[in-house]
């Protein structure tokens, strides 16, 4: 399964602050990610290496780690961010199912599944204020109505039951 990234760790415990040298950072246009795919490899830029390509106006968003590695998403006006970075091009991100390593890809398409939930909540479906992101946890909020809105869990499980060798 993708998730899985033993020997690493992944921790996606909410932090609000700002990329270090050697952080990954994730940049999003659409249904594309900043990437370099070499022989199936997938590499991420690094907040030293895109830094100088990055507006004033977009923020770093901290996603998660994995072991010390820190991965943040780069938010642009509607958190869409088109970037020219040497060596690096965007590509879909259906095509990292294909790469390795493991965890890279784990970290690419979790930071997927985030940036669309961000990209998708821009304003209060309650009010209709622009939301804004909270500080404490991985949660927006609406100023205006105090509306509260976190990233969705959908989980789901398979088992099979067998007794010997029949199968329930």
């Amino acid at each position: 399964m993708i998730q899985n990234i033993e020997p690493k760790v992944f921790n996606n415990a909410f932090q609000p602050k700002q990329p270090t040298e050697n952080a990954r950072i994730l940049v999003f246009l659409e249904e594309q990610i900043l990437c370099n795919i070499e022989n199936e490899g997938v590499h991420y830029p690094s907040y030293n290496e895109i830094k100088s390509s990055i507006n004033e106006n977009y923020q770093y968003i901290y996603l998660f780690s994995i072991d010390q590695t820190e991965y943040y998403l780069v938010r642009g006006e509607n958190y869409d961010v088109d970037l020219t970075v040497e060596h690096y091009r965007y590509e879909r991100v259906q095509k990292l199912r294909a790469c390795l390593p493991k965890d890279l890809v784990f970290a690419g398409m979790t930071a997927y599944h985030l940036y669309m939930w961000y990209r998708s909540n821009v304003l209060c479906g309650r009010c209709g204020t622009g939301l804004e992101q909270d500080q404490k946890e991985r949660m927006l909020f609406c100023p205006h109505c105090h509306n509260s809105i976190y990233t969705k869990i959908c989980p789901c499980i398979i088992v099979a039951v067998t007794n010997q060798d029949r199968l329930l």
